[in-house]
């Protein structure tokens, strides 16, 4: 049986809480060390920012625009 737990993130820039369900034994791989992008691969970039830094989507985007060579 698979448990899932959602993760509540506050971010640190607009205070939007957000919350983020994972399996509950991928989410203490992540917390003992693991990456989250080895961890959480099913999880957009986003919803793995979130987790690591709160840092919501929107947030992120203003504070890191991409460059003009950049795709997304």
């Amino acid at each position: 049986m698979t448990v899932k737990v959602a993760v509540a993130t506050k971010c640190p820039e607009c205070g939007k809480i957000a919350y983020i369900e994972v399996n509950s034994g991928d989410y203490l791989r992540w917390t003992e060390g693991e990456y989250a992008q080895n961890v959480f691969p099913h999880l957009t970039k986003a919803e793995r920012e979130q987790l690591i830094s709160g840092t919501c989507e929107p947030c992120f985007d203003r504070m890191f625009p991409p460059h003009e060579d950049e795709e997304d």
